[in-house]
């Protein structure tokens, strides 16, 4: 019960923290102190072109997860930066699986430049010491439930400081349970997406719930995609009208989502987005 209470406090707080790429973001307890294999390992660059496409060094493809992670989720590392002193990295987790997935997430290892692993201090390690885990650094996605054969996005901030040595390179894990309930059916309809300088952009459309089952809390989920086809930034927005509240079968909700994306702006290629449930 304990752990269930945190994970929930956790993925609030990190609900809050989507909105700013400079805050501090937090991450959900793990589903155990196995480690999954590694899937990807990349660099988060200082500044200039090779942070844009995603770093000095790219994924060195995928690895399935093992352990208490389901198989099938792997990781498609996207932008990354170390630029202002903090460490960001962002990307999509893929369930190549068969089975739905709740709390999707990545863990974190990052390394000096002698590859030696570097410490973290922060509300997800220190929490996982309480509760007697691994102190993994790491950050839950922006979806809450990931079906078979799609992607979650998620969105990395940590500030330098709060490591234990000079980051030189990092690690990503894939991190989820597999969800057991009947899972709900819900489909963004009548979007539109438009921009306005300098980049600004406005997604406008309706949740729609098209299953049997009702959706606590719906939620609208953003991608924004460079030319790469990889993840620039992500975002989601829950309309307060149905917040921790049940969007019924056969029901819509229409939503509006206004995201600013500053020097990312001339990177921003494409936008995705999807509609997700927090678990009941």
């Amino acid at each position: 019960m304990k752990g269930l209470t945190t994970l929930a406090l956790l993925a609030g707080l990190t609900a809050l923290s989507l909105g700013c790429d400079s805050q501090q973001k937090v991450s959900p307890e793990p589903p155990s102190s196995a480690a999954p294999k590694a899937a990807s390992t990349g660099k988060a660059t200082a500044s200039g072109a090779a942070a844009r496409a995603g770093g000095a060094a790219a994924p060195k493809g995928s690895a399935k997860a093992s352990g208490a992670t389901p198989a099938g989720l792997t990781i498609v590392e996207g932008w990354s930066s170390a630029e202002g002193g903090f460490i960001k990295i962002h990307g999509e987790i893929k369930n190549d699986s068969d089975q739905w997935i709740i709390a999707p997430g990545v863990d974190v290892e990052h390394y000096d430049a002698g590859g030696k692993p570097l410490g973290v201090t922060s509300v997800v390690t220190e929490t996982r010491k309480e509760l007697g885990k691994a102190p993994r650094d790491g950050q839950p996605a922006v979806r809450h439930l990931l079906p078979p054969g799609e992607v979650a996005v998620f969105a990395y901030t940590r500030d330098v400081k709060k490591l234990s040595g000079t980051y030189a390179s990092h690690k990503l894990f894939p991190t989820g349970r597999v969800y057991k309930d009947p899972p709900p059916k819900v489909v963004i309809t009548k979007e539109k997406t438009r921009q306005e300088p300098p980049g600004t952009y406005f997604i406008t459309g309706a949740i729609t719930n098209q299953g049997k089952e009702p959706c606590r809390s719906p939620t609208v989920v953003v991608g924004f995609y460079s030319a790469d086809g990889k993840v620039r930034l992500a975002t989601q927005k829950t309309p307060d009208e149905l917040f921790q509240k049940n969007l019924e079968p056969g029901r819509s909700l229409d939503f509006e989502v206004k995201k600013h994306t500053f020097k990312a702006a001339a990177d921003i290629k494409s936008v995705k987005v999807w509609a997700d449930c927090r678990p009941r």
